[in-house]
This record gives structure tokens, sequence and C-alpha cells, in this order.
């Protein structure tokens, strides 16, 4: 094939070989199995990319308010995502556990603050001249009541 192989569309290729002598009935065949090696070449994806919430105060510590997950292309055996705040964490009172994408909370005061805008990140430790185009982007909207 002159085609290039991409590990997201297929993962392994038979090919047949022929060779035949001319002239002869001689005529050899054998199937060689390729396996395409996956390159860390798609973004992440989040499914869910605005998200709104409607708290309400005073509740004290939530430790899974919400689970930002995520999507990659590549798979996890080649990439491995990794979450943070990108901005909007006022106060310092969201966390995101950066393996698995839940977002915690520390209690929420309507009196201080009545809304939260984060920005949410999930990079997929691509290496290279343009790592912003491996960073998928989500908004989470925190209204509380």
């Amino acid at each position: 094939t002159t085609n290039n192989l991409d590990y997201e569309a297929v993962q392994r290729k038979f090919i047949e070989i022929k060779a035949e002598v001319v002239g002869t009935t001689i005529i050899s065949k054998t199937i060689v199995e390729v396996f395409t090696k996956n390159k860390n070449d798609a973004k992440p994806v989040f499914p869910r990319s605005n998200i709104n919430l409607k708290i309400p105060e005073n509740l004290g510590y939530i430790p899974n308010l919400v689970c930002m997950f995520a999507t990659d292309a590549d798979g996890t055996a080649t990439t491995k995502l990794t979450y943070s705040i990108a901005s909007g964490n006022v106060g310092n009172l969201f966390s995101i556990d950066k393996e698995t994408g839940k977002l915690s909370v520390k209690n929420l005061d309507y009196s201080k603050t009545t809304s939260y805008e984060l920005k949410v990140q999930a990079y997929d430790g691509y290496v290279g001249a343009d790592r912003s185009s491996h960073i998928a982007h989500a908004t989470v909207k925190v209204a509380v009541v």
C-alpha cells in the first residue's frame, strides 16, 4: 500500500507476498502481519464542554462535584490525560484530581460570591512545537444558590 497507516483506523494489517519464478510453475506465498505503532496525533476532547451547575451554599466540602471526563482517540495506551483548572478558581475553592478529572469544591458562600466560571483543561502529554493543539478546554459555570 502507498497510503499511510493510521493506528486509529487500523491497528494491524495482513499483507500477502507472492513470488513467482518466471518461466516455471514455482510460486511461493507468505502472509506478513504488520502492526501499526500508535502516535500521539489526536487532541483530547470533552464530550460535554459546557457544564452549568447550581449548588446550594454552605454544604461544606463536596468531593465529587462533577467528573470532567475527556477522551482521546489515541487511546490510553499511548496517552495519559492530565486534568487541571486553567482559570476562574477565585479563592482556590475548587480542586481537580489531575488523573481522574473529578472536580471538588470547598464550602460555597453566597454572600461572598454568587457564581464562578472555571476553565478546565485536559492535556494528553504531547511533546512538540504545537503543544496547545493537544489541550482540550471545557467551561464549568457554578451558580451558588
